[in-house]
Parts: C-alpha cells; structure tokens; sequence
C-alpha cells in the first residue's frame, strides 16, 4: 500500500473513531418501552403513561443575542467547556428599576387682569345712550381694547369679551362738581 492510501485510511479511521464514541457519551436515555400483554386479569387502575411537554426549539431574537443551550438538547459543543455551557444558560438576575416618578403638571398661569377703564359720564338723548369711557366716548356696540360695549345702564357700562361680561360703574362725581338741572 502506498503512503498516501495508508495516511487516508488511518485518517478516516480516526474520523469515524472519533464519531462512535462521541454518539456513546452522549447517548439520550431510550423512553420506556410499552409493557407486553399477559392474560393476567387487569389492575383495578391501570398505568397512565406520562407524557412530557416537547422542548421548546431555542430562539435567537436579535444578533448578537446570547444562544439558549438547552440542557438535555444538541448535546455537549466540542469547543466550549462544561462551564461556559452552564454560563450561558444562566439567566441574568432581574434588575430591579423604580418606576420614574410623573411630577404634577404645573398649574395653568393665571389669566391677566382686565385692563382697567374709567366711566366718567354716561349721557342720554333722542339718538341712543353713550358713555365716556377713559376720554373716549362710546355706545352700544362699540369696542374698548379688546371688549366690546354690551349695554350702558343709568350709572354703569357692561363690557363683554369671549361670553364673559363685566360691568365698569360710574365714576362718583366730586363734591367740586354741581350738577344744574335745565330749565326748558
């Protein structure tokens, strides 16, 4: 035989070698065979069998994701150690995180102040009522700043702005003031 053929025989049969006693150390138990039937009368109960759930295939989720070696499996990696099996089939320990505590809203900012006027006279004639309002002189209707004249009464004006009304009175006349009435 020649040196080739001869290194190609030993070679394969360092392989095959090789393969049996990997397929004897890591044999799988045989399930219990069924019992053979007798003409024994039978057992008040008889056996049930059990029957185990199936293993779930291992899932890798993501790259990079740690495999799940499952432990009765593919049986033992040639290149990894009883150890790094075991590390890698470790689950890692629950962290525990507080939950991130929600602050208050903070409270609306408060609507501004309405701008203030001043009512210092209020007339009334055959055309309709009008009022000076901060030396402008207004009727039903008109605007002041942003609100509008709803209504002008004996001694106040009611302004309105967005469904909301309020109501400006009548500056008090001072006492250096006298009021004379017409003679017609």
């Amino acid at each position: 035989m020649s040196k080739v053929k001869l290194i190609a025989l030993l070679l394969i049969s360092f392989i095959a070698t090789g393969s049996v006693i990997y397929q004897l150390r890591n044999r799988r138990p045989k399930p219990p065979a069924a019992s053979v039937a007798t003409n024994a009368p039978p057992a008040t109960q008889p056996p049930q069998a059990v029957v185990e759930p199936p293993q779930p295939a291992p899932v890798f989720s993501s790259v990079g994701a740690r495999p799940n070696i499952p432990a009765n499996g593919w049986g033992r990696n040639p290149f990894l150690t009883r150890d790094e099996i075991n590390a890698a089939n470790k689950q890692p320990e629950p962290e525990i995180v507080q939950a991130p505590v929600e602050a208050a809203p903070p409270p609306p900012p408060p609507a501004p102040a309405p701008p203030t006027y001043t009512v210092t006279a209020i007339l009334y004639g055959p055309n309709g009522s009008f009022a000076v309002v901060n030396s402008r002189v207004v009727q039903a209707g008109d605007r002041v700043g942003m609100e509008t004249v709803k209504e002008i009464k004996n001694r106040a004006v009611v302004l309105e702005y967005e469904g909301r009304t309020r109501e400006l009175p009548l500056r008090r006349v001072g006492p250096e003031i006298e009021l004379v009435p017409r003679g017609d």
